[in-house]
């Protein structure tokens, strides 16, 4: 099985595309197409996404082939709701600085056409903006290393959810960095 890595709209294209096909949406459709072909009798799976690929347009898209999406998104997209983008600031109380909103903060918004789309800001030490088609609202506690000690801070389900099957996927790439770094410095005799 073949899997495409997207690498943005003019890298290895040896001839002019679509413009459709140039986006990360188009990538992880081809890629859904391949590894399970579109059936309206099989069963709900959830799709996990960075940044790069979320969008409104690609979860409508999964929704309609039976699969659900969690995964962070850029707030400039078109679709997401703006009444959840919320910027970092910091105030001063007592000489020490104190970031607003407060972390474990979270605003969610639903979709009115499509109940099932969830736009959500949760702060962890930065606002993290999420868009989930199949994430539970519910409140939860995510783990989170404040001040050198893992403590409970509040998060909804979908949060948990991008946690659990996001993870690895992001230590894996900070530890292929790390050794392609190296590697590129070794030399062999």
């Amino acid at each position: 099985m073949r899997i495409e890595v997207y690498c943005g709209a003019k890298t290895h294209l040896q001839t002019p595309a679509p413009k459709d096909n140039n986006t990360g949406e188009a990538a992880v459709l081809r890629n859904m197409n391949a590894l399970c072909p579109p059936s309206h009798t099989s069963p709900w799976r959830l799709v996990v996404t960075d940044r790069f690929y979320t969008s409104v347009k690609l979860a409508l898209e999964l929704l309609h082939r039976r699969f659900d999406i969690t995964g962070t998104i850029k707030t400039d997209r078109s679709g997401y709701a703006k009444d959840v983008v919320t910027a970092k600031d910091f105030k001063t109380v007592n000489k020490k600085k104190v970031m607003v909103p407060p972390q474990g903060t979270i605003k969610l918004a639903q979709n009115k056409q499509f109940p099932q789309l969830t736009a959500a800001m949760w702060v962890d030490r930065t606002p993290v903006d999420l868009l989930s088609s199949g994430g539970s609202r519910k409140n939860s506690t995510v783990m989170v290393r404040v001040e050198c000690v893992m403590r409970p801070v509040p998060a909804p389900e979908l949060v948990r959810d991008y946690h659990r099957w996001m993870g690895g996927v992001d230590i894996h790439d900070q530890l292929r960095m790390q050794r392609y770094s190296i590697q590129g410095c070794y030399k062999s005799r």
